[in-house]
């Protein structure tokens, strides 16, 4: 299964949401795969700096990609984003490797991508990349706060169809005293928000320390798990939609 997690907006919390659904994931005993198209990651699950990753490499097998993959042993590894510029091939090599890591026997990974911001201005390699994964992804989420000025983007990259990757869902980073609610955002894009992750002092605390992946309150994870359709009797595997096929509600 690969999910990605997206923002029309920065600061919104793709990576905290796409770190609570590794640790939901990991609760219900799944073998786990961040892949880090930001590189924001490393400071949520581990010091990765300075090793290489996908956009290190180009046109290299899927085997050669597994080679980058850090793993610790817990059930949890890291593809880092790496320090240059993604090349042309970089979201078909990370699709390959998907297809590989899924291809061995007894293995049924779950490859959450942390794709950042799709936004205007993006240069034409980073959104190239990041479209072709999240719009080839089983499940594309979008992350939004409740807040007019991510409203506001999201209605105007929604109007405007080169700059758009329809998401199958919405997670809504929920803070408290906002005018608009998940209602409104449901009502702008026509996709359900599926799951609500409040902004509380335990979790932002968890985050400034690093710990959110050991610290994210049971409740919440169960509730990303439950809205990803995961549950400790088993998982979804919906047929992979590619870029230009049906989308996968969550």
């Amino acid at each position: 299964m690969l999910v990605s997690f997206w923002s029309v907006k920065g600061g919104t919390g793709v990576t905290s949401v796409t770190t609570m659904a590794a640790a939901a994931a990991l609760r219900s005993h799944r073998e786990v795969v961040l892949v880090d198209l930001c590189g924001e990651l490393d400071g949520f699950v581990g010091d990765g700096a300075g090793r290489p990753g996908l956009a290190d490499i180009a046109g290299v097998s899927a085997r050669g990609l597994d080679d980058l993959v850090s793993r610790d042993g817990s059930g949890l590894s890291v593809l880092h984003r790496g320090r240059g510029r993604f090349g042309e091939s970089a979201a078909g090599d990370l699709l390959r490797w998907v297809e590989f890591a899924e291809s061995r026997p007894g293995v049924e990974p779950v490859v959450l991508v942390d794709a950042g911001v799709m936004a205007f201005g993006d240069d034409s390699a980073s959104w190239s990349t990041r479209s072709e994964i999240v719009a080839s992804s089983d499940q594309s989420v979008l992350v939004m706060r409740p807040c007019f000025l991510a409203h506001r983007r999201a209605l105007e990259m929604s109007n405007a169809a080169d700059w758009w990757v329809s998401p199958d869902s919405v997670v809504c980073v929920n803070e408290p005293g906002r005018a608009l609610s998940t209602e409104d955002i449901e009502q702008l894009l026509g996709v359900p928000v599926v799951a609500e992750v409040p902004v509380v002092p335990e979790m932002a605390r968890a985050i400034d320390t690093g710990a959110l992946l050991s610290s994210t309150p049971p409740a919440v994870a169960d509730a990303v798990a439950s809205a990803l359709g995961w549950d400790s009797g088993g998982s979804i595997r919906p047929e992979r939609r590619g870029p230009e096929g049906p989308g996968m509600g969550i």
